[in-house]
């Protein structure tokens, strides 16, 4: 298990999140988790040893507005090994 404490959001996330696409991806996590597995938020680790997303901002987000604790590690996607470039 992640401790979604231990996860920051983007601070260079460049999409916005709309409030409808949020509300649904919420209902979605809560009635089929298993998907988050399958589609997981790839992220890094940031100089403070926190991980954020390069990709599954708005995941981020629906998982910390349900109030989730701790996640599964398979719908998390670590990509430490990317370049600068890569990670853009």
């Amino acid at each position: 298990m992640i401790k979604v404490s231990n996860i920051k959001n983007n601070p260079n996330n460049p999409r916005t999140i709309e409030e409808d696409k949020l509300e649904k991806l919420k209902r979605s996590i809560k009635s089929f988790p298993e998907m988050m597995g399958k589609r997981p938020m790839v992220c890094v680790t940031d100089v403070d040893g926190k991980i954020f997303p390069l990709g599954g901002n708005m995941r981020l987000r629906a998982i910390k507005d349900l109030g989730m604790k701790e996640i599964p590690k398979s719908w998390v996607s670590m990509a430490d090994e990317w370049t600068e470039e890569q990670r853009k």
